[in-house]
């Protein structure tokens, strides 16, 4: 599911593996999905950032809703985020710089502009959009997230 994940495809197939990828972390359970994962954790989080950040709404959503996931479960668990949250903002930067290349690179930020700033904060607002839908999940809604969850949720989306 990761190699699929980190190559280009069409919105349609990132949402479907997006949704495999949820669907295993379900049925199988947090701690085999971590043991599984072993040393590319990181990697999916660069990942799962990076699909937090497309335009695509759907493909944004099934990102959301993987990692409410993942964080749910970690917490389950183990009773603590700590050490998925520190994974997921130590790549944050690396994210946040190449989806900011990418859009440079695509003309999209012009870096001789009085707006640069501008564009470079609307190439990152799908990312932060997204942080704010996993800082708003709601324990009444969402049977995944705990309510003790919610002060490191917050936590771990405003840092970002």
């Amino acid at each position: 599911l990761l190699h699929v994940l980190t190559t280009p495809q069409s919105s349609v197939t990132l949402l479907r593996t997006l949704g495999g990828s949820a669907h295993a972390l379900d049925k199988f359970g947090v701690s085999l999905f971590l043991k599984t994962v072993g040393n590319e954790l990181q990697h999916w989080g660069r990942i799962v950032l990076t699909m937090m950040n497309s335009t695509e709404l759907s493909v944004r959503s099934m990102a959301v809703d993987f990692l409410v996931s993942l964080l749910g479960g970690v917490y389950k668990e183990f009773g603590s985020i700590e050490t998925l949250s520190l994974c997921i903002l130590s790549v944050l930067p690396e994210v946040v710089a190449r989806e900011i290349a990418l859009c440079s690179v695509s003309g999209l930020i012009r870096s001789n502009s009085l707006l640069m700033w501008e564009h470079v904060e609307s190439s990152l607002w799908p990312l932060r959009r997204a942080l704010a839908d996993v800082e708003e999940t709601n324990p009444f809604d969402d049977d995944r997230v705990d309510e003790q969850l919610l002060p490191a949720l917050t936590t771990l989306c405003r840092t970002s």
